[in-house]
């Protein structure tokens, strides 16, 4: 492999089947990263031998990430080909190379044959992974970036949680005045579209999505979002509260987003609602239900 610290690391998403709804995010993230994520449904091309393009991709990468769950550890299958292909080319690095990454999406057991190396815990739950444990993970690929001298991914972990790096298509596809608020220090935050809606998708169209300002009273801190317009308004309100406040999310709250000073009703999608790309919108948390407050009318 060429030294050069101009490449991007290599990475290889070890995996079964029944996972990639979480692989497919952990995929987006790495990507967002800067990591070069090998993914077989992006990566493999029509017409390919699987079976040589896999073990190949293997051998080129930098770092095996074995996602566990209880249902790859269990499966009989490829899934476990790759594990045992990827133990044999372990046996060829150095000592202290960090190469083999268990990564358990939930909590299962760690199969024996992985059990010298340290695992992480990234929990994937209602399309989130744990803060800590994908702090922890971008920690151990920057290590391995430096022991093969590739780029080291992009520091884009900021307390409480992440936020997403734009791309040059996405900023080309946002309007000037969220452009200006990123350029101003806000950060970004792209909401994954849920599972189901994702198979309902026929095309990644512009006018699939739409971008918005997001403020709240928890915090002073400005956000803009990117978020599918047939997603509802209570399950981006879920996922926005725990990327931002982490620790308020696991308390007794009920989350809305607010949009011209009214509640939006959770089960409200964003085409239903007419926010229009550009928008601000408020996050709010209450114990009982939510109270429109006079803050909500007022400018930050």
């Amino acid at each position: 492999m060429t030294d050069s610290t101009e490449r991007p690391l290599k990475v290889f998403l070890c995996h079964a089947s029944g996972d990639k709804p979480a692989i497919r995010a952990l995929h987006k993230n790495l990507l967002n990263n800067g990591i070069d994520a090998w993914l077989d449904e992006e990566k493999l091309l029509p017409g390919q031998d699987w079976q040589i393009e896999i073990p190949t991709a293997v051998r080129n990468s930098d770092a095996i990430i074995v996602c566990l769950s209880n249902n790859s550890i269990t499966k009989e299958g490829y899934v476990q080909k790759e594990i045992n292909f990827s133990l044999s080319i372990a046996e060829e690095k150095p000592e202290g190379s960090i190469f083999i990454i268990p990564s358990r999406l939930e909590n299962c057991n760690v199969p024996n044959r992985l059990s010298k190396w340290q695992y992480v815990d990234l929990f994937f739950i209602d399309g989130m992974f744990s803060t800590k444990g994908y702090e922890m993970l971008i920690k151990a690929l920057n290590t391995r970036a430096t022991q093969v001298r590739a780029k080291p991914p992009k520091d884009i972990i900021v307390n409480p949680n992440y936020p997403i790096a734009v791309s040059a298509e996405i900023s080309q596809q946002m309007p000037q005045r969220l452009k200006d608020l990123l350029n101003s220090g806000s950060r970004y935050i792209d909401v994954p579209v849920p599972e189901e809606i994702h198979v309902q998708l026929q095309s990644k169209n512009i006018q699939d999505y739409l971008f918005c300002e997001l403020k709240m009273r928890e915090t002073r801190a400005t956000f803009v979002f990117r978020v599918c317009k047939a997603m509802s308004s209570g399950k981006a309100a879920e996922y926005l509260i725990r990327l931002i406040l982490p620790h308020l999310a696991r308390q007794d709250y009920e989350w809305s987003l607010i949009y011209n000073g009214k509640i939006i009703p959770s089960y409200h999608t964003f085409t239903t609602i007419g926010i229009q790309s550009g928008e601000t919108v408020f996050l709010m948390g209450n114990h009982k239900r939510p109270i429109v407050r006079p803050w909500m009318s007022q400018k930050f």
